[in-house]
């Protein structure tokens, strides 16, 4: 049974004193005087009983009104003799105390008040090159949290007591955001909602408090990112790093209006005035911050961007648009059929561990000698083969001049032109889980570091992909099939077909001769049959099975390479020219590699629907399952129940 179901006497009294209060707002106060009457009695007569020869306990009314002193100020004064004297005495000490209690309550209030707006998170923040987080969505705490794992790196490389003792021998930052304060802003949740939410993330990911102190280190306020006024107050116009994190926002206001509300809405009212902040506070070559770099996270395409482009004095431009569903489903699909691919991934992403990093070559020691500087003035192959680093390999440069590359098939960033001679101001891009390589001290490890460069500098020096080289090699072995199930439909899909047939280029580039990839949505075949010759990959069908000429490319155009096509933006492609032939009804299609494109329409969350789609197969390596569907405008909340729900 449970226990509250038993009534006590306490229970009866609390339930009758709440609804007495309930109903006079004054009730209150009413039962503090009653109470406090009915005390002084009690204690008089008491006093009265205990001390017989006092003086003032003669009679009950002497006793009462020295009980009525020693109860409100803790004494009692014996001169007033007649009752009139102490009526008035009486009346003097209650208004005394009523006008201190007014006054003590009043201090308390505006006591409580400033403490309020403290915890509202209402004051300003006085900080120079900090880190801003404007808005709040699903990433944001991730986002607070490789931060906080940034600066936990750094502050490890200056844990010694040398460093600690001798602060000029200390490392360099690689980056402002590993030391600069992070200030995070926005309307969605409260001060306290903000701190719980991201304690509780650093415990969950073992980030020791030490290295990101909340309210220190990660500082937190409320208020609207698109408002002015705001903005100031977090000193938007003096940060480092700014992010921009209003995607639910976004689509909040397209839920509300459809029809009215634009793509990104938000996310344009901040980036307008934090441009009109910027210009209007740090303008100036003296004032402007040199480091200001402002990334707005976009979940949806916005072509005007680059027409609220941030440009510092110097020509630089500080405002980068990242379009993540286009990123993540590249990634996504992409890494379908490579199993193991996207713990890769997601490890280099990571700064919890070995992760992509990257400094300035002249703050870089490396060489036999440990020299620092050492790799300027080389070629990215030299560094690469001849670093000596014993907890790091360098993957890629950037030149920081923008000087195009002559040597085609290469570019700047990871995989750069090995022949590209590295200047002491271009960024090295290396895998380690610390941002300052050290060179390998002990002999034996230097000797295999160059066994090993050996063969390495055969396959670099080789002309074309180093997986073709590993295949001349025999170095691949032979995959098995794989079978790919897709679930789901993309509503960007229908908009730009040519979007659904990267990602089908995605799937098949890491997939071997006779693989398939199957799709699961309520299309029909006769709907994917007319949907299949949008989608912009030639030579992709040809009836009974096999495959079709490939369409020649436009006049003045090239065939990009493996590694080109990845980078070419979906949002910027170009119609598809027609194919040779229109596909047969049923499938299946072909993508060139010998790969099948099978269609089953169906509804993903049907459990017949789904066992249909394994009799007739037979057995799947992989799914990819999509919380969106064809034609529907699932919320954020109900894409996650949809998903689990295709998993199970």
């Amino acid at each position: 049974r449970d226990s509250d179901a038993k009534i006590y006497t306490a229970d009866w009294f609390y339930y009758k004193v709440e609804n007495m209060v309930a109903a006079d707002g004054n009730m209150r106060f009413y039962i503090l005087l009653i109470f406090s009457c009915f005390l002084v009695v009690i204690f008089g007569l008491c006093w009265m009983n205990v001390s017989p020869k006092h003086v003032m306990s003669t009679d009950a009314w002497s006793a009462i009104f020295m009980a009525y002193q020693t109860i409100l100020f803790a004494g009692y004064d014996s001169g007033p003799e007649t009752p009139l004297e102490r009526i008035t005495f009486f009346l003097m000490i209650t208004i005394g105390v009523i006008i201190m209690s007014i006054l003590i309550g009043l201090v308390c209030g505006a006591i409580d008040d400033y403490m309020a707006s403290l915890n509202a998170g209402k004051t300003k923040v006085v900080e120079t090159g900090h880190t801003l987080v404007l808005g709040w969505n699903e990433a944001t705490t991730r986002v607070i949290l490789q931060c906080g794992f940034l600066r936990r790196v750094f502050m490890r490389l200056n844990e010694t007591p040398t460093r600690r003792l001798f602060p000029w021998t200390r490392a360099i930052p690689s980056t402002p955001v590993a030391v600069a304060p992070i200030v995070v802003m926005n309307n969605k949740l409260s001060k306290e909602e903000m701190q719980e939410i991201i304690v509780a993330t650093f415990a969950a990911r073992n980030l020791e408090p030490r290295y990101a102190r909340i309210g220190l280190d990660v500082v937190f306020r409320t208020g609207d990112p698109t408002h002015y006024h705001d903005l100031i107050r977090v000193a938007a116009h003096k940060a480092t790093s700014i992010v921009i994190m209003m995607t639910d926002v976004d689509a909040e206001e397209i839920d509300m209006d459809m029809y009215a509300a634009a793509d990104n809405s938000a996310t344009i009212r901040t980036v307008l005035a934090l441009r009109n902040i910027i210009y209007s506070n740090g303008w100036p070559s003296i004032t402007f911050n040199r480091s200001l770099r402002v990334v707005a996270h976009l979940e949806r395409e916005c072509t005007f961007l680059s027409a609220m482009d941030v440009i510092a004095p110097d020509g630089r431009q500080c405002l980068y648009g990242q379009d993540m569903t286009l990123a993540i489903n590249s990634l996504l699909f992409y890494c379908a059929g490579k199993p193991g691919l996207s713990r890769v991934i997601l490890s280099l992403l990571n700064f919890e561990g070995e992760a992509f990093r990257c400094r300035p070559s002249k703050q870089l020691s490396a060489g036999p000698n440990n020299k620092l500087n050492w790799c300027t003035g080389k070629t990215v192959r030299e560094a690469m083969l001849n670093n000596c680093w014993g907890n790091a390999i360098l993957v890629g440069c950037d030149d920081q001049k923008q000087v195009k590359n002559t040597n085609d098939g290469y570019g700047q960033g990871i995989a750069a032109d090995p022949e590209h001679v590295i200047a002491e101001d271009d960024v090295l891009i290396f895998i380690s889980s610390t941002s300052s390589p050290s060179v390998t001290k002990a002999a034996a490890d230097r000797a295999d570091f160059e066994e090993e460069a050996k063969p390495f500098s055969i396959i670099v020096k080789t002309q074309g992909s180093i997986l073709d080289a590993a295949a001349k090699a025999n170095i691949l072995k032979k995959k098995k099939d794989q079978h790919v199930l897709v679930l789901g439909w993309r509503p960007e899909w229908d908009v730009n077909p040519v979007r659904f047939g990267n990602r089908l280029k995605d799937i098949a580039s890491g997939l071997p001769p006779g693989s398939t990839v199957t799709t699961l949505n309520p299309m029909t075949h006769e709907e994917m049959a007319e949907f299949v010759p949008l989608i912009g990959i030639a030579g992709f069908m040809k009836r009974n099975g096999s495959l079709a000429e490939k369409v020649p490319s436009e006049p003045g155009t090239k065939n990009l390479s493996p590694r080109e096509s990845l980078e070419v933006d979906d949002t910027k492609a170009l119609p598809p020219p027609p194919l040779a032939e229109s596909p047969v009804d049923q499938g299946p299609w072909h993508i060139a590699g010998d790969v099948t494109f099978l269609h089953h329409p169906g509804d993903p969350l049907s459990f017949l629907d789904s066992k249909r789609v394994f009799f007739d197969h037979g057995h799947f390596t992989c799914a990819i399952c999509l919380g969106t569907q064809k034609g529907e405008k699932i919320q954020s909340i109900t894409r996650d129940s949809r998903v689990m729900t295709m998993m199970l």
